[in-house]
């Protein structure tokens, strides 16, 4: 019997910064867009993590 990998994985990110949560502003119910920095660490993070053969592999997740 073939044995392969099919427990599910789970992936967490921080989310990058913003200009509320750097002012000590942070709050739960209000979606604040990312600054500058918190746009280039998520850019960062994808280039190296997310694509074909890396930690996050568009053509292995599957729709639930």
């Amino acid at each position: 019997m073939s044995q392969t990998n099919s427990s599910p994985r789970v992936f967490l990110m921080r989310h990058g910064d913003t200009d509320w949560s750097l002012a000590g502003r942070n709050c739960g119910a209000t979606d604040i867009g990312l600054n500058k920095k918190g746009q280039k660490n998520v850019s960062r993070f994808k280039k190296h993590h997310v694509g074909s053969g890396k930690w996050i592999d568009p053509e292995k997740l599957i729709d639930m």
